[in-house]
């Protein structure tokens, strides 16, 4: 079961059937506010989608019968769009800007970065800036602030990176409105997404497939006889970043369902307590 499944069933399982009804037929108007990293560009069209960002983010909002005119200043309500500035690129092309091929290039740099300032108190974060990845520029905030961040998304394309963190924004708000403890559900489902889509898509995938064509490989038709060799390979590359950032949580095991490389699954343990 996922940690989105988990989540789910927390709610199912902690409500009566009388409030479960009533939250069924609930029409939901949150106080919800989206802020933007580069509010001039929501004219850009992002890679894979046929329409505007503008008109993404109002399907959104008609979709989830969002109010837009309420309660706009309350912090816990704010989704912060991690925008892209011109043109919307790969999550994969980060590795070339930062003039890197090889793993320990990439840990060498990690202590290097620093928080951006526009990110200062961000805790819920649609990251559209690359398609199927992450924007490597957040990972010293995501792992400075892991404690405090309660949603981050930055899946295959911004349709559905926008689609999952309204959601998921709507559903801590519904948690948080009847008083149901999702800390601990939530918590892992956040460090799920900050490890596939912040690190494993746009850093050790790309590497992984690089040193797999170099074996003349197709990472989108992996040889089964590969694949115990290769999980073994990702959870490594995977801990290591994760200890190389301070994140309090580790990669027990690595799966891949479909047998190549942009699928995978992952099971999660919190490493330490957190505070």
């Amino acid at each position: 079961m996922s940690y989105s499944d988990k989540f789910i069933a927390k709610l199912e399982e902690t409500l009566s059937e009388e409030e479960l009804d009533r939250l069924r037929s609930f029409k939901l108007k949150l106080p919800f506010k989206v802020s933007l990293r580069y509010p001039h560009n929501l004219a850009g069209k992002p890679i894979y989608e046929p329409i505007t960002l503008e008109e993404l983010i109002e399907q959104n909002y008609k979709f989830l019968r969002l109010s837009k005119t309420s309660y706009y200043d309350i912090p816990i309500a704010r989704l912060y769009l991690n925008n892209f500035k011109s043109a919307q690129e790969e999550a994969s092309t980060q590795l070339r800007d930062w003039g890197v091929s090889e793993f320990q290039e990439v840990l060498s740099l990690i202590p290097t970065l620093e928080e951006p300032q526009f990110m200062k108190g961000v805790t819920r974060i649609a990251d559209i800036q690359y398609a199927n990845g992450g924007s490597l520029e957040l990972l010293p905030h995501l792992s400075d602030n892991f404690r405090a961040v309660e949603v981050y998304w930055a899946w295959n394309t911004t349709a559905n990176t926008l689609g999952t963190s309204f959601v998921h924004s709507a559903l801590l708000q519904i948690a948080r409105d009847l008083s149901l403890n999702y800390k601990p559900e939530n918590t892992l489902l956040v460090a799920e997404r900050i490890l596939e889509e912040a690190i494993y898509q746009p850093i050790v995938r790309i590497l992984i497939n690089d040193a797999l064509r170099d074996r003349g490989l197709d990472p989108y038709k992996l040889p089964e006889t590969l694949i115990p060799e290769l999980s073994d390979i990702c959870k490594e590359m995977c801990n290591s970043l994760l200890k190389a950032l301070d994140l309090p949580f580790q990669v027990s095991s690595v799966g891949f369902p479909l047998r190549r490389t942009f699928e995978i699954d992952f099971d999660v343990i919190l490493s330490r307590e957190l505070s």
